[in-house]
């Protein structure tokens, strides 16, 4: 039998979103989705992490092409 434990959300995302902004971001997703946190702080770092995640790919693709592969929704061209 596993026992959940309960790590410091900012903590973690911080530590996570050094390694990698994208296994941050699915780490706020899921405390925001499946441990239902409602916190304004969580819910504002994923959307700066989206934005940032979005930067980098639209810096990547300079030629005007649209890359949506990085990133779980959708964007406009």
């Amino acid at each position: 039998m596993s026992e959940d434990v309960e790590l410091p959300h900012q903590a973690v995302a911080s530590y996570l979103e050094n390694i990698d902004p994208k296994i941050c971001a699915r780490y706020l997703e899921f405390i925001i989705d499946e441990r239902h946190e409602e916190s304004p702080v969580f819910h504002d770092r994923l959307a700066e992490l989206y934005i940032k995640m979005s930067l980098m790919v639209k810096r990547r693709n300079e030629g005007g092409e649209c890359f949506h592969s990085d990133l779980r929704f959708g964007v406009s061209c």
